[in-house]
């Protein structure tokens, strides 16, 4: 019997920690994925996190999200096409995310239950998303090219 119990607790306990994931070293990344399955290139902000082993926060040289967005390879998609951010742990907060006009301007772009609509426009659009959790923040970037369908 006592055999049973330590065992189930070990178990529950192992459960628990891979659930929790207390050596979590950054923020969650998130997916960018487009209505056709496709994911979009993701670049790693600025980023506080606290883990078993210590906090951390980490300050990346990007002047702005469109700097960071920049960096990150373009997807094309369809004009007016779903656009999913998935985290693999949902925030504690619901996902900010913001569409860079320039260096300096910026506006925040709807986002209805971790989904996007992409712009009807033709064009290259930047955009950088910014996550809460328990144990932390963290921002990513990433663009999109919306491109005409070829008739």
């Amino acid at each position: 019997m006592k055999k049973q119990l330590v065992l189930f607790l070990s178990v529950f306990l192992l459960c628990t920690l891979i659930y929790i994931n207390p050596f979590q070293p950054a923020p969650f990344a998130p997916d960018i994925v487009t209505a056709s399955g496709q994911k979009a290139e993701v670049i790693e902000g600025s980023y506080c996190w606290s883990s078993f082993i210590g906090i951390k926060c980490v300050d990346k040289v990007y002047t702005s999200g469109y700097d960071m967005a920049s960096s990150a390879k373009v997807k094309k998609v369809a004009p007016g096409e779903v656009i999913e951010i998935h985290y693999p742990r949902q925030p504690g907060t619901t996902a900010e995310l913001i569409e860079w006009l320039n260096e300096n301007q910026s506006t925040e772009a709807p986002l209805t239950k971790n989904e996007f609509t992409a712009p009807k426009n033709p064009g290259i659009y930047y955009y950088s998303v910014r996550a809460e959790w328990r144990r932390g923040d963290g921002e990513h970037a990433f663009r999109i090219e919306v491109v005409s369908e070829s008739k």
